[in-house]
C-alpha cells in the first residue's frame, strides 16, 4: 500500500491518496507476460479529533472542505482509467524471464504512472481550493 502526499489544509483536516497495485502475469511457453493489473485507489481524509475543533460546525466545515478535494480525486482517476488501460495494453506486449520478475516490473511501472499522473491532480486540488483561498480559516 502506497500513502501519497496529503493535500495540506489550515483548517484540520487533510487528504490523502492510498493505492494498491498488484500486477498478474502468465507463462506463453517461453516467457512471462502481463495478464491484468488489480489497482485499488482510496481517497483518505485525516481530522482531528472531535473535541480539537472549536465548535461541531467548525469540525463539519472542515469535513465539506476535505470532501472538496475527495471529489477531485475521484474526478481523477475516473478520467485516468482509459489512459490506465491503454499503458496496461502496451505493457502486455513486454516479455520476461520469470512470474517474479514480470509482477514486480509491471506493478513498478504502473505505480510510477500513477504517480506520475496523482501529483498534477493534486496540485490542480490544493490550487483550485486551499491556493484560491477558497478553503479559507473561517474564525471559530
Amino acid at each position: 500500500m502506497v500513502r501519497e502526499r496529503k493535500f495540506s489544509s489550515l483548517l484540520g483536516g487533510a487528504t490523502t491518496l492510498d493505492w494498491n497495485i498488484s500486477a498478474r502475469c502468465v507463462c506463453d511457453g517461453a516467457s512471462f507476460s502481463l495478464d491484468e493489473f488489480q489497482v485499488d485507489l482510496t481517497p483518505v481524509v485525516y481530522l482531528r479529533r472531535p473535541d480539537q475543533y472549536s465548535s461541531p460546525g467548525h469540525a463539519m466545515e472542515v469535513r465539506l472542505k476535505e470532501l472538496d478535494h475527495v471529489g477531485d480525486i475521484n474526478a481523477w482517476s475516473a478520467g485516468e482509467k482509459a489512459s490506465a488501460e491503454s499503458y496496461e495494453r502496451f505493457l502486455r506486449l513486454q516479455a520476461y524471464q520469470s512470474q517474479a520478475e514480470c509482477e514486480s516490473n509491471n506493478r513498478d511501472a504502473m505505480e510510477s504512472f500513477v504517480r506520475t499522473g496523482f501529483y498534477p491532480a493534486m496540485m490542480g486540488s490544493i490550487y483550485r481550493w486551499d491556493l484560491s483561498r477558497k478553503h479559507d480559516v473561517t474564525e471559530w
